[in-house]
């Protein structure tokens, strides 16, 4: 998905690439940015905010399909996998699993995994 000139022209679009960058500037202070606050900024009701409404945009989506490539973050993952300290590469190993739906919910009592972290990098 591309961000189009329609896009940029759209309000829904600006607000949702404001929320984006508030966040950006939390992460960019070292802080953990409080999407819910965030979006109430931005003008969303406090039900939509609490559903973090935001993230089920189609801009949303092409916003962050745009500024987070997913390669970079799999390399990532893998890096810290395969260098980190343990816990860290516990975390990273679920995290890539997620990312490829292949994590177990709560209501799964089984899961077998068949796949080399190589083999998700596909």
């Amino acid at each position: 998905m591309e961000i189009t000139g329609q896009d940029l022209m759209n309000p829904t679009f600006q607000r949702v690439r404001n929320i984006v960058q508030d966040i950006e500037d939390h992460v960019a202070r070292g802080e953990k940015p409080n999407i819910y606050e965030i979006q109430k900024k931005h003008g969303y009701s406090d039900v939509s905010a609490r559903q973090y409404a935001v993230k089920k945009t189609k801009a949303w989506d092409k916003i962050m399909e745009q500024k987070v490539k997913d390669e970079e973050l799999v390399n990532r993952l893998d890096d810290i996998a395969q260098n980190g300290k343990d816990s860290d590469s516990i975390k990273a190993i679920k995290e890539m699993f997620k990312l490829k739906g292949r994590y177990p919910t709560k209501k799964s009592a089984t899961f077998s995994v068949q796949k080399t972290i190589s083999d998700l990098k596909e």
